[in-house]
């Protein structure tokens, strides 16, 4: 509901001395007579409701003092900051102007209680926290504008988030710890969201997967490769999947610093496996080594056992020859 007040001394009646101190009147009469012509500039977009006619009226009371008072239906901008969503706050601002008087023909003030809320707003995703009011004072090049503002501040509720994400996703990896101490089997009722499963599920089992490697054969070398190659892919699929659904902003979020340690974790996965091979093809140098090295021992070993045989059999043979000459 959008209520003015202005004064208009020429529409004054208390010199008729009727019965009544205030007339109402019909929504149509508002062409017929002056009016402030405020604006709410900021607003994309703005109607009346009409159910079944306009719902707007105007009240003249005998001082030719005028209250109109309108059910309008705005939509205007939200200012957000999702560097702590879902824990984030929005702040969604009206800007009131006259646009086709300035402050030597239309002043705008705030009345003493400026806003006015009939019952407490239930919104599906925010609690409105409370608001406030601003006036100031515009030059344009063709006058000064007065401009009345109010600011409405939103905090988020996070408790399908937290229900929907955080808990279940935290219950999942404390029960994995389980398996440490004893053999249990639990049994949970999942509750599906779609930050779950467009984010913290998939991924985290994107992860998981690739540490699959670690119990390969040190030989499987492609295999291993394969598997953190295509877990890193899959990642990369996700992360992109998740960024189409969330506004392009220049900070980082909760969720990229999540995406960014996933990444890590299979980065490290595929630096662990070129240590791996490389130390595992250090050790088959080592072996091949010692094997030549051993050979090449037992053939010098051979050589010299023959060259020393050789002149045994020579010295016994030159002793033969001289028994033989005598």
């Amino acid at each position: 509901m959008y209520s003015e007040i202005w004064q208009d001394p020429r529409l004054s009646f208390k010199h008729l001395n009727v019965c009544a101190t205030n007339i109402t009147l019909k929504s149509d009469f508002r062409k017929k007579i002056w009016t402030p012509d405020t604006c709410i500039i900021n607003s994309k977009d703005s109607s009346i409701h009409t159910s079944p006619s306009e719902n707007t009226f105007i009240i003249l009371y005998e001082h030719g003092l005028l209250w109109s008072n309108f059910r309008l239906n705005v939509r205007a901008p939200c200012k957000m900051d999702l560097k702590m969503f879902p824990f984030d706050s929005i702040h969604c601002q009206l800007v009131f102007e006259s646009y086709s008087f300035n402050t030597d023909e239309v002043r705008l003030l705030w009345h003493d209680i400026p806003v006015t809320m009939m019952e407490k707003v239930e919104l599906p995703d925010f609690d409105l926290l409370g608001w406030n009011t601003d006036h100031q004072r515009l030059e344009y090049p063709n006058g000064v504008w007065d401009r009345a503002q109010v600011k409405f501040t939103f905090a988020r509720r996070y408790g399908f988030y937290l229900f929907q994400s955080y808990f279940p996703t935290s219950l999942t990896v404390i029960s994995s710890w389980v398996g440490f101490f004893f053999d249990v089997k639990f049994t949970f009722a999942r509750r599906y969201g779609f930050y779950l499963f467009q984010s913290y599920f998939p991924t985290s089992l994107t992860v998981i997967s690739s540490w699959v490697g670690f119990f390969f054969d040190v030989r499987s070398v492609s295999a291993r490769i394969t598997l953190g190659v295509s877990s890193l892919l899959a990642l990369t699929f996700q992360f992109g999947n998740v960024l189409r659904h969330l506004p392009r902003v220049s900070y980082i979020k909760c969720l990229d610093v999540w995406m960014i340690f996933s990444v890590i974790f299979i980065f490290f996965t595929l630096v662990e496996l070129a240590i791996v091979c490389q130390l595992n093809r250090w050790e088959r140098e080592r072996q091949i080594g010692s094997k030549v090295l051993g050979h090449w021992l037992n053939q010098i070993r051979w050589e010299r056992e023959r060259q020393i045989g050789s002149k045994v059999l020579g010295h016994w043979l030159n002793q033969i020859r001289s028994i033989g000459a005598q």
